[in-house]
Formats: structure tokens, C-alpha cells, sequence
């Protein structure tokens, strides 16, 4: 799109982009990316910790390496109905952009929210510039869905947006060719 390659040129170039916004909604890209970011640190922190143990076994099982965790940022989201939701309200975030981002869902039968990937294995999905828009979720049994994604947003379409590209594009470029596959497993395992 255009605002973005302008804004990769100019961030290119050192060039500071000045915007005029008469009359126009507030951006919430660039926050809800920063969120993003911080929730991804803590889906990484608790996969390293004990709460993360089922969860790197899994990986294991899957035959899921230790670089490869490092290299898609994979975390999980632990057990608990708003403990992301605490942590990030905690380092300043706002609830606000928590329910923008997707990362909380209104609870139909109380005035309250939950962390929407709570109990899943989590998968950054991040823009080809690196930024990331999304995340998507595993459950570690059979138990439905079994996948669920952050809905869509300013920042993420799922149409638009191609797992693990930015992971891939050195390889890609490098080859000249891609492989295009189902899911964020199938991906990770490549």
C-alpha cells in the first residue's frame, strides 16, 4: 500500500514523516503494534517458564526445534482467564487498545474480559516489514477450535497478510521460489 512503502522509504532515507490529521480518527496502528510486541514478550516468557512446560513438550513432540521457537517468537498463553490482560494493564497499556488489538474478548455471560488465546500455543503473525499485526493460537489437545486467530483489524487481515514471510524472505530471495502451505505448523516445520 502506499502509506506504507512511504513509510518505509522515508524511514529508509532518515526522513521524519509529518502528518496532518484535520478532521481525521486518531491512528492506533502504531500502539496496538507496540502491544502487541509486549504481549508477544510475555507469551514468550511464560513458554520459557514452568507454566510453559505442557507446551514445550508439545513443541518437542512435533519435532519443533529451539531455533526455530526463537526465530517465529513462538509463546503460550497461560492458563487463567486475564492474566496477559493484567500483565500488560500493569506495564501501562491500555485496556482501550487490549480490546482493539483483539487480545481480550467481552465475556457474553459477565461485564468483564478474558484473554482470547488463553491455554494455546501462540504464533506472532507479523507484516513483511517485521511489525507484528496478529496472533494466532493452538490448543495442545483435540479440544474446538483449534486454532483461533485475533480478529481482523486495522493492522491485520488474514487475507492479506501470509505467515511467516517475513521469517522466509531471505530464503525466498535467496532461491527464487516459496512454498506456500496450510498452517502455522506446516510453515514452522519447513
Amino acid at each position: 500500500e502506499f502509506r506504507e512503502a512511504l513509510e518505509y522509504l522515508a524511514e529508509k532515507a532518515g526522513i521524519k514523516l509529518i502528518e496532518s490529521r484535520s478532521g481525521k480518527q486518531t491512528d492506533h496502528r502504531k500502539p496496538v503494534i507496540e502491544l502487541n510486541q509486549a504481549a508477544v514478550e510475555f507469551y514468550q516468557q511464560v513458554l520459557a517458564g514452568k507454566a510453559g512446560q505442557e507446551a514445550r513438550e508439545y513443541l518437542s513432540r512435533r519435532g519443533i526445534e529451539a531455533e526455530t521457537i526463537r526465530k517465529y517468537r513462538l509463546g503460550y498463553a497461560p492458563d487463567g482467564w486475564t492474566r496477559l490482560e493484567e500483565h500488560l494493564l500493569k506495564k501501562g497499556y491500555s485496556q482501550e487498545y487490549l480490546k482493539l488489538s483483539g487480545l481480550i474478548k467481552r465475556s457474553e455471560n459477565r461485564n468483564s474480559f478474558y484473554d482470547l488465546l488463553r491455554r494455546r500455543l501462540v504464533f506472532p503473525i507479523t507484516h513483511y516489514n517485521g511489525d507484528i499485526v496478529g496472533l494466532g493460537g493452538r490448543v495442545l489437545d483435540d479440544s474446538l477450535p483449534k486454532y483461533l486467530n485475533t480478529p481482523e483489524t486495522e493492522l491485520f487481515s488474514k487475507r492479506k497478510v501470509l505467515y511467516g514471510l517475513f521469517q522466509a524472505r531471505d530464503s525466498i530471495r535467496q532461491a527464487n521460489e516459496a512454498i506456500i502451505v496450510e498452517g502455522y505448523m506446516d510453515c514452522i516445520k519447513l
